[in-house]
């Protein structure tokens, strides 16, 4: 089955069609989505977090000691033109090794409760259920971008979408 056959399926006979999904769970076009919409998000916000970066470094700086100041300016200066790499490879690899420790707590965790699963459907709950999230980050990270450099100060600058945890927190009695 295929991720347009699903999507489809999903909508004509949602029963069958999920029934052969747990028989087959798909995952690589998810998979393709997510990383690729993760990709496009960190390009959208490299700039903001490369500025957040230099001001936090910046800090350190004047924080530390007289003597350790010029060590750290050298340390940061050769490390300055792999940051975008680097910022990219955790962003990329980072959410690949979220999805293999979640299918993997999946996994156990069913294993322990007498649960009978697969590491493949542990891993496509894991993929599939990280698309709304990098849809939200799209969202946020174009707004972030929009935005400009220059108005990320703090980590908090870096969140453009409120959280729906500040949403009920302002409606709690």
């Amino acid at each position: 089955m295929s991720e347009a056959a699903l999507v489809w399926g999903l909508i004509a006979s949602p029963r069958r069609t999920l029934a052969e999904v747990r028989r087959r769970p798909l995952w690589r076009g998810a998979a393709l989505a997510a990383t690729v919409l993760a990709a496009i998000s960190t390009a959208l916000t490299a700039a903001s977090q490369l500025h957040l970066l230099a001001l936090m470094n910046a800090q350190r700086i004047a924080a530390a000691p007289p003597g350790q100041r010029p060590l750290m300016r050298l340390a940061l200066a050769q490390a300055k033109p792999h940051a975008g790499v680097l910022l990219f490879a955790g962003a990329l690899g980072g959410l690949w090794l979220l999805w293999l420790g979640g299918a993997i707590f999946f996994a156990v965790v069913a294993a322990a409760s007498g649960r009978r699963t697969t590491f493949n459907l542990a891993w496509a709950a894991m993929v599939d259920s990280y698309l709304p999230y990098a849809i939200a980050n799209l969202a946020n990270s174009v707004l972030i971008a929009l935005r400009g450099p220059a108005a990320v100060r703090t980590p908090l600058d870096l969140f453009a979408i409120p959280s729906l945890g500040t949403l009920v927190m302002a409606l709690a009695p």
